[in-house]
């Protein structure tokens, strides 16, 4: 192309013909342009390929942060579920009008008074929403999903946590203030005949365990929302970091072989309440139903031992023979505590 038009300007040179200098000037800033378009073409892909392998990457730090979040609200769901046990032992005791010995009575004081608080991560959103003009249309619902859990949840958990670690603190202090028992209690470890009079009587205290316990921290349904929004947003960015080989090496225990949980598959019984549920498989995901209606709640393991289920606040804690036979499921919800005896074959 470039031969014939060169050929046409030397010709319309020597032959003074201005119309044939024309087509070949003409062509000759057509290629140049088409060149140029072509190269801020290539240039903008090269661009588009740099900012989206700057995004997957970031999208690794998020997916970290995802990690750390779920495995903070699931470890401090483990410790809530051994301070329930002693609570509701405590409140049992009472409501069978059993006087509790003083053991029993401590444990159930330190649950109350020692709020486990927590910190979740978000620099890799913060990250991420400032390169919010490059991010592929594709992950718009990744996006969504990270906008409700850092913008509404994380700041909502934030202030529960902070309003419960308050009331402890208020009541601690007010404790002290009026109780002889208190200084004993805290600088020795020791209750006396005071401090248990005062646990089985006032009425203050036995409210704040039904109440503040119950109803603050990771039983609150924020953080339950948390832990299941960002469950399922790993499960998304996993799924698009597979496909540039980005996907952590080490995977967490929530992200788990369907067969490594088998062994729960079976139905389960409680002798008092004749309640009943099964737990179930459907396409490698582990889910509890109950035969009472069709409701199906997808199961996340938290370990071994601990399991948590979706869309209510509500954990269990699984009792074994030995290492691959189930003996029972305890199921904790709010006040609720019960154990669910295994009925199935294993």
């Amino acid at each position: 192309m470039l031969r014939i038009l060169r050929s046409i300007r030397s010709k319309s040179i020597k032959n003074n013909k201005l119309a044939q200098f024309s087509l070949y000037a003409i062509g000759e800033v057509t290629l140049v342009i088409i060149g140029i378009l072509i190269a801020v073409s290539l240039n903008n892909s090269n661009e588009a390929r740099k900012e989206r392998a700057e995004i997957n990457k970031i999208l690794a730090r998020v997916q970290s942060d995802l990690t750390n979040n779920i495995y903070v609200i699931g470890d401090h769901y483990i410790k809530y579920s051994g301070k329930d046990t002693v609570v509701n032992n405590f409140l049992d005791s009472l409501n069978i009008e059993q006087s509790p010995n003083k053991q029993d009575a401590y444990l159930a004081w330190q649950a109350l008074m020692r709020y486990n608080s927590f910190e979740l991560q978000n620099e890799g959103y913060k990250a991420l929403m400032l390169k919010a003009e490059y991010i592929p249309d594709e992950y718009s619902n990744i996006v969504s999903n990270l906008n409700y859990l850092y913008t509404q949840l994380h700041g909502l958990i934030d202030e529960e946590l902070e309003t419960a670690n308050k009331k402890i603190e208020d009541y601690r202090v007010a404790a002290g203030e009026s109780a002889n028992w208190y200084m004993d209690l805290t600088y020795r470890g020791q209750g006396s005949d005071e401090f248990l009079d005062f646990l089985v009587n006032d009425l203050s205290f036995r409210n704040m365990l039904v109440t503040d316990f119950y109803g603050s921290g990771v039983l609150d349904s924020r953080s339950n929302k948390f832990y299941e929004y960002a469950l399922k947003t790993y499960r998304k960015i996993d799924e698009v970091l597979s496909k540039y080989d980005l996907q952590s090496k080490n995977k967490p225990f929530f992200d788990y072989e369907i067969s490594d949980y088998h062994h729960l598959i079976g139905d389960y019984s409680n002798t008092t309440t004749l309640d009943t549920f099964s737990l179930v498989e459907y396409e490698e995901i582990l889910y509890l139903t109950r035969k009472a209606d069709t409701t199906r709640f997808e199961i996340y393991p938290l370990s071994k031992k601990n399991l948590a289920m979706e869309s209510t606040v509500a954990y269990f804690d699984v009792e074994y023979e030995n290492d691959s036979l189930t003996k029972g499921i305890r199921f904790h919800r709010g006040s609720v505590n019960y154990y669910y005896e295994r009925t199935a074959e294993q």
